[in-house]
């Protein structure tokens, strides 16, 4: 399995508590440090939010941009360019790893 690297930026603070430890406990998935320079795979923010410049900024400029994941601030969906359903811990890593 490929690793994934992840930031997970804006989030309120315990949905970023569920969504962090879902991603801590996923073979495969590294939490970003949120270095300003460091290379990430994918974004995961909360809709309404912006996105920590110093987290997605370096990633924009690869060749290849990081997939973002919308979460609703309620906590009730995820979204993927595409509606990943109810979230949860299989939905939101299926969304990070480019499943649907």
């Amino acid at each position: 399995m490929q690793r994934v690297r992840v930031a997970v930026s804006g989030m309120p603070a315990l949905l970023g508590d569920v969504v962090r430890a879902a991603l801590v406990e996923a073979p495969g998935v590294e939490l970003a440090t949120g270095e300003a320079d460091e290379v990430v795979d994918v974004v995961v923010f909360p809709a309404g939010a912006g996105i920590a410049d110093d987290i997605i900024g370096p990633a924009l400029y690869r060749h290849e941009p990081p997939r973002l994941v919308i979460v609703a601030a309620d906590g009730s969906g995820a979204y993927h360019c595409t509606p990943c359903g109810e979230l949860s811990p299989a939905v939101l890593l299926a969304a990070i790893r480019g499943g649907s």
